[in-house]
């Protein structure tokens, strides 16, 4: 009882904060693309796609799919028409840019809509892949506190990644089908050949799975996830973006801490800047403003990784949820400057698929000076 009423009472407290933000600080909390927004969803039969599906269990039969399958909706996000034709059509010259975005574990829920508005407001279609049913054998919370828990959690971890990256690619090609019938005039045409995928925590280790497996994907943000997979080797040459929290490197204590939940997680993320800094270092070959060679864009421009730290975050300042707003500290509390950081994400997404779909190249990616003191940017040497 004490944690239902704990629960709802923090319900509440974010309700109340996120309409206190947009009310008091419309000019941080709303979008500051020129462009109206409008919203709308599908699910997975109404887009002719394939949902990406674990083997049923050997004791299982045919009769026994229905509980062990998942599902899923897209949520669009789509720029919307100043006017719109007699026939409800959209005239609107210019193709937009398709960017894919997937949630963070379990992938339910739709924890960045004032990012997704916020990217649409600039004239990109954005598609949240979104579950609806997951299949149980997936299903349940990350679990760091036993050695069993923890091996159970990597291997839920490596299956689920690669069967959202098959519908990252499912969905793709939905949206090509989509096109090419002109069967929803919601929105105009849509750029299929200039395509971006992101995502908040796991969901950013499903983008760079994705980008490994279908390079289609020509550029990848990942909003402060864990890699596992494929693409955990950073090893796909589209442009890579990693948003990052403040959390110091884990020390050698850490990685051999005797607490399971300490060492399990100090090791993956040791193993991931490790990799990102060597990417890094890769990237160097590549000169901001170079063009990306081989199947990508061509003119998009590079360099091939980007690390951005914000100080004062933590994992879930990467998401739109006002909770967080209330109860992060860290030198920067309080919700204005919660959203503060919030805008900081929102500028620099914004850049980065600017300059990698579209070729537009921006001053807040042309150097590591920030205009922002909070934020540490690295670009390749």
């Amino acid at each position: 009882m004490r944690a239902w009423l704990l629960a709802k009472l923090s319900a509440v407290l974010a309700f109340g904060i996120g309409s206190w933000l947009e009310l008091a600080y419309p000019g941080l909390s709303r979008p500051n693309g020129d462009l109206p927004v409008g919203r709308f969803g599908m699910d997975a039969a109404q887009l002719g796609m394939p949902v990406a599906q674990l083997p049923l269990p050997a004791a299982a039969g045919p009769a026994d799919r229905a509980g062990f399958t998942r599902t899923m909706q897209a949520d669009f996000f789509y720029p919307a028409p100043a006017a719109a034709q007699r026939d409800g059509s959209v005239a609107r010259a210019a193709a937009a840019p398709v960017l894919i975005y997937f949630p963070g574990w379990p992938g339910t829920e739709s924890d960045n809509p004032r990012l997704l508005t916020d990217l649409a407001s600039h004239g990109y279609v954005v598609v949240q892949a979104r579950i609806v049913q997951e299949d149980p054998r997936l299903a349940g919370a990350m679990d760091f506190s036993t050695d069993a828990a923890a091996k159970a959690t990597l291997l839920k971890a490596q299956a689920k990644v690669g069967l959202q990256a098959h519908d990252a690619t499912a969905l793709l090609d939905a949206l090509h089908r989509l096109a090419a019938s002109g069967a929803d005039r919601r929105f105009g045409p849509l750029a299929l050949d200039r395509v971006g995928i992101l995502g908040f925590s796991f969901g950013g280790a499903v983008a760079a799975q994705a980008a490994a497996t279908d390079r289609r994907f020509l550029a990848v943000l990942n909003m402060d996830g864990w890699l596992f997979g494929q693409g955990a080797e950073l090893g796909f040459p589209q442009p890579y973006f990693l948003m990052s929290d403040d959390e110091a490197d884990p020390t050698a204590a850490d990685l051999a801490s005797p607490d399971t939940a300490t060492r399990e997680t100090a090791r993956l993320t040791e193993r991931d800047l490790r990799r990102m800094r060597s990417r890094l270092q890769a990237a160097g070959a590549f000169m901001p403003g170079a063009f990306m060679p081989g199947a990508l864009m061509p003119g998009a421009l590079m360099p091939g990784a980007l690390m951005m730290v914000i100080k004062g975050t933590g994992h879930e300042s990467f998401s739109d949820s006002p909770l967080h707003y209330a109860l992060r500290g860290h030198g920067m509390p309080g919700p204005v400057q919660a959203l503060r950081v919030s805008v900081m994400i929102r500028r620099y997404a914004e850049a980065f698929f600017a300059q990698q779909l579209r070729g537009e190249a921006s001053p807040l990616l042309a150097s590591a000076a920030s205009p922002y003191k909070e934020i540490t940017l690295t670009l390749p040497p």
